[in-house]
């Protein structure tokens, strides 16, 4: 059963409470029958940048010729920021997707799912 990426996030979004800019690519779906450790992982992205920054969180979806990639990045004047959950990965695995944290002190906190298991519409 095919997850649409767009709307998964748009559903988020819609039942959590945080600043946002959108910029969602449409025709983003991977192959899964269950979307709610995925909703679990963007749900602790989305309050790990909410504490880690300040502002809104910016999230791009992409869609690339064999991958799709979900980009959380968020303000922050932290010099300094906690430890990711490992939990994470062996999640993300399931969907054929890897995270990349990125951290530019006093800049920006960034999170890459790079989904490469996929089904585009």
């Amino acid at each position: 059963m095919p997850i649409d990426l767009r709307e998964l996030i748009l559903h988020i979004k819609e039942n959590k409470d945080f600043k946002s800019h959108l910029c969602l690519d449409i025709g983003c779906s991977i192959e899964s029958d269950d979307s709610k450790p995925l909703i679990k992982v963007i749900n602790y992205i989305i309050n790990y940048l909410k504490d880690a920054g300040t502002g809104e969180i910016q999230i791009d979806l992409d869609s690339h010729h064999s991958k799709h990639q979900l980009v959380f990045i968020v303000h922050t004047e932290n010099t300094n920021i906690p430890l990711q959950n490992d939990q994470l990965h062996s999640i993300l695995k399931s969907y054929g997707a890897e995270a990349e944290w990125i951290f530019e002190p006093a800049k920006y906190v960034k999170c890459v799912l790079t989904f490469g298991s996929l089904r585009s519409q």
